[in-house]
């Protein structure tokens, strides 16, 4: 019984990482391919023939896109985290 009950346990726990990790992942991925597309739209700003102006330009467009990623993406992170919660304890 007692080998039974660890191994419930056991299997709980590992249900409620996958869950975590799974969503963690997808977080990721989402934050990446928002930076990936501000890495995409400042590449495409570029001329043909950029002067230093134009590179200087492109990366602070680069920073700027990938500050208001980040800060998107946090704001995402509290109803990320009620829905882990709601979840976990149905495990």
């Amino acid at each position: 019984a007692l080998q039974n009950c660890c191994h419930d346990c056991e299997r709980k726990v590992q249900l409620a990482e996958k869950t975590v990790q799974l969503q963690l992942n997808d977080f990721q991925s989402r934050l990446q391919r928002c930076v990936q597309r501000c890495q995409d739209s400042a590449q495409e700003s570029l001329p043909s023939q950029p002067k230093d102006s134009d590179v200087s330009k492109a990366q602070e467009k680069l920073a700027n896109c990938a500050a208001d990623c980040a800060v998107e993406y946090e704001r995402q992170i509290p109803k990320m985290q009620r829905g882990l919660a709601d979840r976990l304890p149905r495990l």
